[in-house]
């Protein structure tokens, strides 16, 4: 699973440990790998040292999550060898069309295996609820390619995931939803 995003902090990186996190929490045999394609910052590699998830090696896994930092190179290369590519985008009025552009650009080849996840929804700001289920203006912000169901909230919880490593539950309980419906 390749999680890209052309803007910084829409949770890229957050979205790999966690998704790593909890595959192995759930599938006790599985071999977990995360390529940190991010060459100028590693936050992938050094995070996942500070939560000390055991990883395998690539070669070995049977779930890679590799996070394509916002200035990844060679996105074409990568979308490629992925079984599903995420676009990470925050619903903001200058995070939209960064992303709209990035993925007419980079993703418009592999747009049947690409999803759109929204991140750091403030679900109780009705601007954010309308771009998250595609009412009024919004209801074709990604033409072409397949928009989550689910999203990712703001939550004070993935911050603490972030530091220390462990879900809550309604974070676990959303994660799971968004991992099982990018399986489909």
């Amino acid at each position: 699973m390749l999680v890209v995003g052309s803007k910084g902090s829409s949770g890229k990186t957050t979205i790999c440990l966690a998704f790593a996190k909890l595959v192995q929490e759930v599938w006790a045999e599985a071999k977990v790998a995360i390529v940190d394609l991010d060459t100028q910052q590693w936050s992938s590699t050094q995070f996942a040292q500070s939560l000390e998830l055991k990883l395998s090696e690539p070669e070995e896994a049977n779930f890679i999550f590799c996070d394509g930092g916002a200035k990844v190179t060679k996105v074409a290369e990568q979308a490629e060898l992925a079984g599903r590519i995420v676009l990470t985008c925050t619903p903001g009025p200058t995070e939209i069309p960064v992303n709209q552009h990035f993925a007419n650009t980079e993703l418009k080849p592999f747009a049947d295996k690409t999803r759109i996840l929204y991140t750091r929804v403030k679900y109780n700001s009705s601007m954010d609820r309308d771009i998250v289920n595609g009412s009024g203006n919004f209801s074709n912000l990604f033409d072409g390619f397949t928009k989550c169901a689910n999203f990712v909230h703001e939550w004070q919880d993935y911050r603490t995931f972030a530091f220390s490593g462990q879900f809550t539950a309604k974070v676990r309980e959303e994660l799971m939803r968004i991992f099982l419906e990018l399986q489909r």
